[in-house]
């Protein structure tokens, strides 16, 4: 028999990320994240990203509530990004609303979407609008969720809807993902992992 002492201490109330680092593909960046855990007094989570680069700046941002009884989450979420390249200049917004839930084993999240793309060049600017329905699952039966070596997991996404192209492509659409994961321990120190991913 022992004696064991456990202290449990409650996160801060605010948490703010700074990042420096480089990219070949946008070049020199600046990334700042700060998490607001109870929103004015409220049990709900604010989060925001701003990414700074030479030719990508960008912004993701969600508020959440916190889990209730059935540990489920209704979120509100957003994000534009503007991507400059040498013959375009493209601006990107996404607008989410959905619920969530997340367990060890399984986790579930259904969402309706509105996205958004401007496209310039020197000659033309074009533009297409998207919304659409999604359901996402994840399946996990593993020895350890942060470093598994044993085990199965199955990620499913699925979704429809329908876009406007300012070019005139429109009409409904449909989307499907799936990924498989296979853990297998090889011996003492050595384990195996295998991957299927599937897409339309």
């Amino acid at each position: 028999a022992a004696r064991i002492l456990v202290r449990v201490t409650e996160l801060s109330r605010h948490q703010l990320t700074v990042g420096i680092g480089y990219s070949g593909s946008s070049g020199a960046r600046v990334t700042l994240e700060h998490v607001y855990r109870r929103l004015l007094g409220y049990p709900a989570t604010l989060r925001n990203k701003f990414e700074i680069a030479e030719t990508r700046q960008t912004w993701d941002g969600e508020l959440s509530t916190h889990p209730d009884a059935d540990l489920y989450r209704n979120l509100i979420g957003g994000s534009v990004e503007d991507l400059i390249s040498s013959d375009d200049d493209v601006l990107s917004q996404r607008l989410r609303i959905g619920r969530t839930r997340e367990s060890p084993r399984i986790d579930r999240f259904y969402f309706v979407e509105a996205e958004r793309s401007v496209r310039e060049t020197a000659q033309t600017r074009t533009s297409s609008v998207a919304y659409s329905l999604n359901y996402h699952l994840v399946w996990r039966q593993i020895d350890n969720p942060l470093l598994p070596t044993d085990g199965l997991t199955m990620s499913l996404q699925g979704g429809v809807g329908t876009a406007h192209d300012s070019g005139g492509a429109n009409g409904a659409f449909a989307r499907a993902y799936a990924r498989f994961t296979a853990y297998q321990p090889l011996g003492r120190n050595w384990y195996g992992q295998a991957r299927i991913e599937l897409g339309n």
